[in-house]
């Protein structure tokens, strides 16, 4: 997903040249070190892209060992889960038991070699048929980010455990966030920031759009 405007990074960034496209470490664009994390797992033709029109070709550009046909555009910029549903839609026409990965084309990952292994037990776990996302550790109640209390574990999938999702908090405020971090932070590793990233197949992915839109 490479379509956001880069609110937070304002006035660096703008609504023309949001963060993904911007070299913020080294030489790099956000958006091609996503690319380039990825390309050890995916061969180009499985990596699709999903992007508003303004910055279609200058993504292209900066991918050019993706095929013109990888860039999905939206028509009209609507947030994460139509995005999500929309390449969803397109994946299906595709192959419909493909096993889509959403991933953000702006976030700093530290240890590329682990991310894909997470990402490769994460496909399997959404093989069985499960929505997944990937949770990171909190150091600290930030008040930006979603949260996503684990429950009891699915298993370990080559040495990495899935767990079940007890609950969401979606980007709550200090008073309700601090109280609740305090007690999972006392039971080690039961807290985790949400990364963006889910895996899901066709069927369940599809689902989760339709009843959310239905609520």
């Amino acid at each position: 997903m490479a379509g956001g405007s880069g609110t937070r990074l304002w006035p660096l960034s703008r609504q023309g040249r949001p963060k993904q496209v911007l070299k913020l470490i080294g030489d790099q664009t956000m958006f091609e070190i996503a690319v380039g994390r990825l390309a050890p797992l995916f061969p180009p033709e499985r990596i699709f892209i999903l992007a508003s029109g303004d910055l279609a070709d200058e993504l292209s550009r900066q991918a050019p060992q993706l095929p013109r046909e990888a860039f999905i555009v939206e028509p009209e910029g609507r947030g994460t889960a139509p995005a999500i549903g929309l390449g969803a839609v397109y994946l299906r026409r595709r192959d419909p038991n493909a096993i889509m990965a959403c991933l953000t084309a702006d976030h700093y990952i530290a240890d590329p070699a682990r991310f894909r292994d997470v990402l490769t037990a994460a496909a399997q776990v959404a093989a069985q048929g499960y929505l997944v996302t990937l949770g990171i550790p909190p150091t600290f109640p930030a008040t930006g980010f979603g949260y996503v209390e684990r429950g009891a574990p699915i298993g370990a999938f080559d040495g990495i455990e899935a767990y079940r999702a007890l609950k969401f908090k979606e980007k709550p405020s200090q008073p309700r966030l601090r109280p609740s971090f305090s007690r999972m932070a006392c039971t080690v590793g039961t807290a985790a920031c949400s990364s963006g990233a889910s895996i899901a197949s066709w069927p369940n992915s599809s689902g989760s759009c339709r009843r959310h839109m239905q609520n």
